[in-house]
Order: C-alpha cells, then sequence, then structure tokens
C-alpha cells in the first residue's frame, strides 16, 4: 500500500518503515547535516495505532503520513519541514553535548523554544494540507472516521498505559521492601 499510495501522491520514495510502540504515526525526512544532502524519507507507526484502526482507516493514515511529502507542496510546508529538521538536529546535538557552561545550554534551550514557537502555526498548516491530501488518495469517509478513531483511542491508550506503570511501579516498590530480587 505504501508504494501505491506514494505513486500516487507522487511522493518521494520510502527509505524505511519503522514501527513503535506509540499510539501515533509519524513521517521523517532525515538529511545528512542541517537539512542538506540526499533525503531518506521514514515512516513510523505505531503498533496500537495499527490495531485500533480498520485497513482502510489505516490506509488513510498512510496517505495523510506521506502527504507532507506529495509534489506541489508549498514553499511554507517545504519551510516548516526544513526548520523542524533543524531544530530536531540542533536537539540530538545538544542532548550529546556536556554542557560545562550553563549559559550555552541556556542558549539552545531559548533558540529551540523559539524555533518552535515561531514555526507552530506553519506545522499546523502543513498538517491541514496533509488532511487534505490524505482524505483525496482515499476517500473523505475513511479520512474522517480515521481521524476520529485516533483521536479517542489514543486517549483510551494513553490512560492504559498510564494504568500499567503506576501498577507495575506499586509493584517494584512492594518486592523492594520484602527484599525481593527484580
Amino acid at each position: 500500500k505504501v508504494e501505491e499510495i506514494t505513486r500516487r501522491l507522487e511522493c518521494a520514495p520510502v527509505y524505511m518503515v519503522l514501527t513503535s510502540n506509540t499510539a501515533n504515526a509519524s513521517v521523517l525526512q532525515h538529511r545528512k547535516w542541517m537539512g542538506l544532502g540526499r533525503q531518506r524519507v521514514y515512516l513510523d507507526f505505531g503498533l496500537p495505532l495499527m490495531m485500533s484502526l480498520s485497513a482502510r482507516q489505516f490506509e488513510m493514515v498512510i496517505a495523510h503520513e506521506l502527504g507532507h511529502l506529495a509534489v506541489g507542496t508549498g514553499v511554507t510546508d517545504r519551510v516548516a519541514g526544513w526548520t523542524r529538521d533543524v531544530g530536531w538536529q540542533l536537539e540530538q546535538q545538544r542532548g550529546a553535548m556536556l554542557f560545562d557552561d550553563s549559559k550555552k545550554d541556556g542558549w539552545f534551550r531559548r533558540y529551540l523554544f523559539l524555533l518552535d514557537a515561531y514555526t507552530f502555526v506553519l506545522r499546523r498548516h502543513g498538517e491541514r494540507v496533509a488532511d487534505s491530501r490524505g482524505a483525496g488518495a482515499t476517500s473523505g469517509t475513511e479520512s474522517g472516521e480515521a481521524l476520529l478513531a485516533m483521536q479517542i483511542r489514543g486517549r483510551q491508550l494513553d490512560r492504559f498505559w498510564e494504568a500499567l506503570d503506576r501498577r507495575a511501579l506499586v509493584i517494584e516498590n512492594r518486592r523492594l521492601r520484602a527484599g525481593e530480587p527484580h
């Protein structure tokens, strides 16, 4: 399905499809350095999301994510994507660096916050365009149903995992107090 939707939307080819344990889906265009160089496209689909949607609804999710990359993407979408990628790479570099100077770390945090704030409207616009392209590549009915299902089931899954984490902590604390091994 990914290749079929990629052709339909005239997108860059997908390099790799990844799975995660989140109730989310995302697309990442990765370039070697600061958004320059040959691009590789990664799709990440959460298993809980895949399990909670019908095949047609999940097809719409694929179309939405690839809609971010479709030919005809406006300059604002490209700028938003580029700034998101640069911000992500800066955040990765910040995490890899051990700052001995709190001024440098403060500058990084302030810059990343401003970058995020200034590109918020661009990102919202990109989501709206991707929704439109996804609906155009599938049907409007599946599009609406998938968006609703993702919101409702995502919240249910969040509550489930939070409750499970709390329960695991309670059990672990009891074992530690009792002197049992992990």
